[in-house]
Formats: C-alpha cells, sequence, structure tokens
C-alpha cells in the first residue's frame, strides 16, 4: 500500500516509471520496512521453510509428500517454484526498478538479472536459516508485522501530506 500511496496508481507499469532514474530511485531504499514485509509475507505465502506452516520438523510426513508421487508430486513441486518466480518478479517490479536500463544493459536483461537474485534468495533463505515453529510464525506476523504495516503506512502518509 505505500508504494501505491507514493506512486499514486495501482498500475505497475506507473511504478516501474516512478523509479526510473537510477539506483537511487528504487522503492527499496524509500520503504525499506516495506520490503522487508513483503519479503516476508512472499515465504509465508510460497511455504519456504523458514516462515511455512505447511511442513514442521517435528512431523515425520511432508504434507503432500506422502499422498502424491510421480507426477501428481511433481505438479505441486511446479506450482511452489511457479509462485516463487512469480513472487521474484514482482518484488523486482515493486521494490527494485522493474525494467528500467541500467548503464549499458537493457532493461529485459535487467529484469532478468534482478528477479534471478531474488529467486536465488529465496533457495538461499530456506538452506540457511532454521525453521520457525507456527506459534513463532504467528506471534512475528501479528505481533510484530502488523504493526509495522500500519505504522509502515500512516509514516509514508504523513510524508506525502
Amino acid at each position: 500500500i505505500p508504494i501505491v500511496m507514493i506512486t499514486g496508481s495501482l498500475s505497475l507499469i506507473d511504478i516501474v516509471s516512478a523509479q526510473s532514474g537510477g539506483i537511487d530511485k528504487w522503492f527499496i531504499w524509500k520503504e525499506p520496512v516495506c520490503f522487508a514485509l513483503f519479503l516476508i509475507a512472499a515465504f509465508v505465502e510460497c511455504n519456504r521453510t523458514p516462515l511455512c506452516l505447511t511442513e514442521n520438523e517435528t512431523e515425520i510426513v511432508a504434507g503432500a509428500g506422502t499422498a502424491y508421487s510421480g507426477m501428481r508430486w511433481g505438479m505441486f513441486f511446479i506450482g511452489e517454484y511457479a509462485n516463487i518466480i512469480t513472487y521474484s518478479v514482482v518484488t523486482t517490479l515493486l521494490f527494485l526498478g522493474g525494467f528500467n536500463a541500467f548503464w549499458f544493459i537493457p532493461g529485459g536483461i535487467m529484469m532478468i538479472l534482478k528477479s534471478s537474485l531474488v529467486f536465488f534468495c529465496f533457495l538461499w533463505a530456506r538452506a540457511a536459516w532454521p525453521h520457525l515453529r507456527p506459534d513463532q510464525l504467528m506471534g512475528l506476523c501479528w505481533k510484530v508485522c502488523m504493526p509495522l504495516a500500519l505504522a509502515c503506512m500512516l509514516i509514508t502518509a504523513l510524508a506525502i501530506v
């Protein structure tokens, strides 16, 4: 919501155009808390290990992995990674300047490079961070993320007015 408040539009093209002019214009620098909250929400939505509710390390079974095998399991696997790719592209569009050209690198190549970097962060976090218990994740979301998101919207509104 703070990004929409800053740009005054829901159009991704307008949001990316508002970030043109160099790295210092990207919204990751203007709204770092909003970026962190968006990444936390993306991790939860994509069911990635640091912040997922579908699998618990104390459980022996792993969700759909026990009920499905072969191609059915493959479709779940592909669906999860398609979700990660989608969030990587949306993160790039909202916070990292999107498809704007950088120096001599064309915009399309920059979009692929930035999205690949975000995708790598999704993979790296799964391998590097411990798994949170469901009660810890719910506490993080309700006691930390929700008040931060409201404060971020309020501060952005006050800065615009």
